[in-house]
Protein backbone atom coordinates (compact mmCIF):
# COMPACT_ATOMS: atom_id res chain seq x y z
CA UNK A 1 0.00 0.00 0.00
CA UNK A 2 0.75 3.54 -0.77
CA UNK A 3 1.70 5.76 2.65
CA UNK A 4 0.65 8.81 3.14
CA UNK A 5 0.30 11.49 5.97
CA UNK A 6 -2.43 11.07 8.06
CA UNK A 7 -5.15 13.14 7.60
CA UNK A 8 -6.36 15.88 10.42
CA UNK A 9 -10.05 14.10 10.42
CA UNK A 10 -13.16 13.01 8.60
CA UNK A 11 -16.32 14.83 9.06
CA UNK A 12 -18.66 12.12 7.59
CA UNK A 13 -21.64 13.87 6.67
CA UNK A 14 -19.33 16.31 4.03
CA UNK A 15 -21.77 17.03 1.25
CA UNK A 16 -18.07 17.70 -0.78
CA UNK A 17 -17.42 14.25 -0.85
CA UNK A 18 -19.34 14.01 -4.87
CA UNK A 19 -17.84 17.80 -5.90
CA UNK A 20 -14.56 16.20 -5.20
CA UNK A 21 -14.76 12.84 -6.65
CA UNK A 22 -16.18 14.97 -10.03
CA UNK A 23 -13.69 16.71 -10.53
CA UNK A 24 -10.55 14.73 -10.06
CA UNK A 25 -12.77 12.28 -11.81
CA UNK A 26 -12.47 14.75 -15.52
CA UNK A 27 -8.85 15.24 -14.67
CA UNK A 28 -8.17 11.54 -14.35
CA UNK A 29 -10.37 10.17 -16.99
CA UNK A 30 -8.07 12.19 -20.04
CA UNK A 31 -4.86 10.97 -18.65
CA UNK A 32 -6.03 7.17 -18.07
CA UNK A 33 -7.32 7.07 -21.38
CA UNK A 34 -3.59 7.36 -22.81
CA UNK A 35 -2.71 4.25 -21.20
CA UNK A 36 -3.45 2.23 -24.02
CA UNK A 37 -5.49 -1.07 -24.04
CA UNK A 38 -9.03 -0.09 -21.72
CA UNK A 39 -9.59 -3.80 -21.10
CA UNK A 40 -6.62 -4.51 -19.37
CA UNK A 41 -5.65 -3.58 -15.59
CA UNK A 42 -2.01 -2.86 -15.73
CA UNK A 43 0.56 -2.02 -13.24
CA UNK A 44 0.29 1.33 -13.72
CA UNK A 45 -3.44 1.60 -13.76
CA UNK A 46 -3.37 -0.78 -10.30
CA UNK A 47 -0.91 1.81 -9.15
CA UNK A 48 -3.14 4.84 -9.92
CA UNK A 49 -5.95 3.27 -8.17
CA UNK A 50 -4.30 2.66 -5.54
CA UNK A 51 -2.97 6.22 -5.45
CA UNK A 52 -6.46 7.62 -5.46
CA UNK A 53 -7.99 5.07 -2.77
CA UNK A 54 -5.07 6.23 -0.63
CA UNK A 55 -5.75 9.78 -0.74
CA UNK A 56 -9.40 9.38 -0.01
CA UNK A 57 -9.32 6.32 2.10
CA UNK A 58 -11.90 8.08 4.18
CA UNK A 59 -14.47 9.36 1.09
CA UNK A 60 -17.45 7.42 -0.06
CA UNK A 61 -15.79 5.52 -3.09
CA UNK A 62 -17.81 3.74 -5.55
CA UNK A 63 -16.67 1.25 -8.90
CA UNK A 64 -17.86 4.67 -10.97
CA UNK A 65 -15.29 6.77 -9.12
CA UNK A 66 -12.48 3.66 -9.54
CA UNK A 67 -13.10 2.79 -13.08
CA UNK A 68 -12.54 6.70 -14.08
CA UNK A 69 -9.18 6.43 -12.38
CA UNK A 70 -7.91 3.44 -14.61
CA UNK A 71 -9.54 4.81 -17.56
CA UNK A 72 -12.16 1.74 -17.93
CA UNK A 73 -15.72 1.10 -17.61
CA UNK A 74 -17.35 0.21 -14.40
CA UNK A 75 -18.19 -3.73 -15.41
CA UNK A 76 -14.75 -3.81 -17.34
CA UNK A 77 -13.19 -2.49 -14.24
CA UNK A 78 -14.78 -5.05 -11.77
CA UNK A 79 -14.09 -8.03 -14.08
CA UNK A 80 -10.50 -6.96 -14.45
CA UNK A 81 -10.03 -6.27 -10.60
CA UNK A 82 -11.22 -9.85 -9.92
CA UNK A 83 -9.04 -11.11 -12.31
CA UNK A 84 -5.98 -9.17 -11.11
CA UNK A 85 -7.44 -9.49 -7.19
CA UNK A 86 -9.04 -12.43 -6.81
CA UNK A 87 -11.97 -9.80 -4.96
CA UNK A 88 -14.86 -7.99 -6.16
CA UNK A 89 -14.00 -3.93 -6.01
CA UNK A 90 -16.07 -3.68 -2.96
CA UNK A 91 -14.06 -6.54 -1.18
CA UNK A 92 -10.96 -4.99 -2.23
CA UNK A 93 -11.90 -1.60 -1.06
CA UNK A 94 -12.96 -2.66 2.86
CA UNK A 95 -9.60 -4.79 2.55
CA UNK A 96 -7.45 -1.62 1.81
CA UNK A 97 -9.66 0.01 4.62
CA UNK A 98 -9.08 -2.56 7.45
CA UNK A 99 -5.45 -2.62 6.38
CA UNK A 100 -4.33 0.85 6.92
CA UNK A 101 -6.93 1.24 10.10
CA UNK A 102 -4.95 -1.97 11.72
CA UNK A 103 -1.59 -0.04 10.96
CA UNK A 104 -3.10 2.94 12.33
CA UNK A 105 -4.22 1.27 15.72
CA UNK A 106 -0.98 -0.31 16.34
CA UNK A 107 0.86 3.02 15.81
CA UNK A 108 -1.30 4.31 18.67
CA UNK A 109 -4.29 5.61 17.16
CA UNK A 110 -7.48 5.36 18.55
CA UNK A 111 -9.95 2.83 17.48
CA UNK A 112 -12.58 5.25 16.86
CA UNK A 113 -10.12 7.86 15.16
CA UNK A 114 -8.94 5.47 13.41
CA UNK A 115 -12.22 4.33 11.93
CA UNK A 116 -12.81 7.98 10.77
CA UNK A 117 -9.99 8.14 9.08
CA UNK A 118 -10.84 5.00 6.89
CA UNK A 119 -14.49 6.05 6.36
CA UNK A 120 -16.43 4.22 9.46
CA UNK A 121 -18.64 6.90 11.36
CA UNK A 122 -20.32 3.89 13.21
CA UNK A 123 -18.50 1.79 15.65
CA UNK A 124 -20.29 -1.32 15.89
CA UNK A 125 -20.14 -1.33 11.88
CA UNK A 126 -16.43 -0.65 11.64
CA UNK A 127 -15.55 -3.38 14.29
CA UNK A 128 -18.04 -5.90 12.22
CA UNK A 129 -16.39 -5.44 9.29
CA UNK A 130 -12.56 -5.36 11.11
CA UNK A 131 -13.43 -8.51 12.39
CA UNK A 132 -14.64 -10.29 8.86
CA UNK A 133 -11.83 -9.12 7.05
CA UNK A 134 -8.76 -9.61 9.12
CA UNK A 135 -10.12 -12.32 11.49
CA UNK A 136 -9.89 -10.40 14.44
CA UNK A 137 -10.86 -7.36 17.00
CA UNK A 138 -9.82 -3.81 16.57
CA UNK A 139 -9.20 -3.96 20.59
CA UNK A 140 -6.55 -6.97 19.16
CA UNK A 141 -4.49 -4.27 16.95
CA UNK A 142 -4.07 -2.15 19.84
CA UNK A 143 -2.50 -4.37 21.74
Amino acid sequence: MIDSPLRSGINCSDPGFKGRIAADRAGIEAYAAADGDVHRLSHARLNRVLAYVDARLGDKLSVVDLAAVAGMDPSGFTRALRARTGLAPYAWLTGLRMTRAAQLIASGMPITQAASHVGYCNAGKFAAAFRRTLGYLPSAAAA
